[in-house]
């Protein structure tokens, strides 16, 4: 019966009248392993409908499946898994796909290859009392120590400051906007954006924009004066930098420092990590750091990475996707390991992890999108075989 449904499915979605239901279950039946040899065969038949006899070569098979999938879904997915077999590798990038129908999905690394939308699975192994999803918890600190809560703000025009008004747009966005040219002293406020709370979209007074992600600070001058622009931050944050040769824009974490030279970059330099990261997206950037004695400073190009602890080691061909997943509204957790994405859960979601007994040795493949739930995050986790007790509201115990 799922044999002729899924022939059914397929002729439906070659003639255009597939309704969206019908999409989602074509595509469930499509990244079935079950129905891999007659997938193949419906695929070499449509095939042969433009090329006539001629076998259907490998890599048109996967493009054509990719193409089919893409879709139905808009997210595009390219990463593949280099250990599974064509067939294999198709089915786990194709899966990301479905991110925005069902939630997101979660494959286990070195395991046979299958997958399970959260959507699918029933919710019955982590019982918790759930937390949503983050609410809006920024705040700025004034010049003055004055603290303004940014979700209990109206929108328009709410402080002046040597000149410049901050504003709040309907969109939740704060600008900087200089009424006219900013007099006195320079000034200096701080961003700060708590774990369990919303990315925060900001637009400094100088036209360079700033997201700052959940467990972040930017202290930065209410205007920009002198021979360089500079902010300074802890946590993650993205940047869009209006360039000016005349007034360079610097961004420092302790004593490492990144110069802008004609910019869009992420800077993550939580305490908790490893080491800084500062990853280019367009133009360039130098990267400052005293070693043995004596300032380093490398330039990074587009698609490269620099990780900073005692020295500065650059990665080139970075997973930029991957990076920027957070300001995207992702949680991309391609070949993290359970410590990387239970940090990455302490700080969007305001909870403690524990381990009871060690940590247990996973690596992962897959999205989740972070507008779900807590339970539902878990619950992804779950299906990868990950196993959890919640305690006391907020804090989560990862069992072996």
């Amino acid at each position: 019966m799922p044999e002729a449904k899924l022939q059914d499915l397929f002729a439906k979605h070659v003639a255009k009248t597939i309704t969206e239901a019908e999409k989602q279950e074509l595509a469930m039946l499509l990244l079935s392993p079950q129905w891999e040899g007659k997938v193949k065969e419906l695929l070499q038949q449509s095939w042969e409908e433009e090329h006539g006899d001629e076998m259907m070569p490998i890599h048109k098979r996967e493009a054509l499946l990719h193409a089919i999938l893409s879709a139905e879904a808009p997210v595009a997915a390219t990463e593949t898994v280099k250990s599974y077999s064509i067939w294999k590798r198709v089915a786990a990038a194709a899966a990301v796909l479905l991110l925005v129908s069902v939630g997101g999905y979660m494959l286990l690394k070195n395991k046979p290859a299958q997958w399970e939308s959260i959507a699918e699975v029933p919710a019955k192994k982590t019982p918790v009392t759930d937390i949503s999803a983050p609410a809006a918890r920024a705040m700025i600190t004034l010049a003055d120590g004055r603290v303004l809560p940014l979700d209990s703000i109206n929108n328009g025009t709410f402080a002046t400051q040597g000149g410049v008004n901050l504003v709040k747009n309907a969109n939740g966005q704060i600008v900087y906007s200089a009424a006219q040219k900013a007099t006195g002293d320079i000034q200096y406020n701080t961003l700060t954006n708590p774990r369990g709370s919303k990315v925060v979209d900001m637009i400094l007074a100088d036209g360079s924009r700033v997201w700052l992600n959940a467990g972040s600070s930017l202290t930065y001058p209410v205007a920009f004066a002198g021979k360089e622009r500079k902010v300074a931050i802890t946590g993650e944050a993205y940047f869009e930098v209006v360039h000016n040769d005349a007034m360079p824009f610097k961004v420092s974490y302790g004593q490492t420092e990144i110069t802008d030279l004609g910019t869009e970059f992420n800077v993550n330099a939580y305490e908790n990590e490893a080491n800084v990261k500062v990853t280019l997206l367009q133009g360039s950037v130098k990267v400052t750091q005293p070693v043995a004695g004596i300032n380093k400073g490398i330039i990074i190009k587009p698609g490269e990475q620099a990780q900073v602890k005692n020295d500065i080691k650059v990665i080139k061909d970075v997973d930029v996707e991957k990076v920027m997943a957070w300001k995207n509204g992702v949680f991309n957790f391609q070949d993290a390991s359970l410590e990387d994405v239970m940090r990455q859960l302490e700080r969007w979601y305001n909870i403690e992890v524990v381990y009871e007994k060690g940590v247990p040795q996973f690596e992962f493949v897959g999205k989740l999108s972070r507008t779900l739930s807590l339970s539902a995050v878990l619950h992804g986790l779950e299906v990868s075989k990950v196993h959890f007790r919640l305690e006391q509201g907020k804090r989560v115990v990862v069992l072996p």
